[in-house]
């Protein structure tokens, strides 16, 4: 699924997104107030591909963090 959601293709359906609200409140389907949230919606979804694509890629290793300084937070 990762694959399908290009950048190219994510600000493609982004930009058509932007286009299809204005005219659902046009002729009545939206609500003028709900707009932004479903663009925000809209947003959210095309925007997970990237982070969803890096966590599929991941191959944790154990070893890796076999080591690493313990962070100290002052005024404990």
């Amino acid at each position: 699924m990762a694959e399908f959601f290009t950048k190219k293709r994510r600000q493609y359906l982004y930009s058509i997104a932007l286009v299809i609200v204005p005219l659902l409140i046009m002729y009545d389907v939206l609500d003028a107030q709900a707009a932004p949230l479903w663009l925000a919606l809209v947003a959210a979804v095309l925007g997970v591909a990237a982070p969803v694509a890096a966590l599929m890629n991941m191959s944790p290793d154990p070893s890796e963090y076999a080591g690493q300084p313990e962070f100290e937070i002052e005024g404990e």
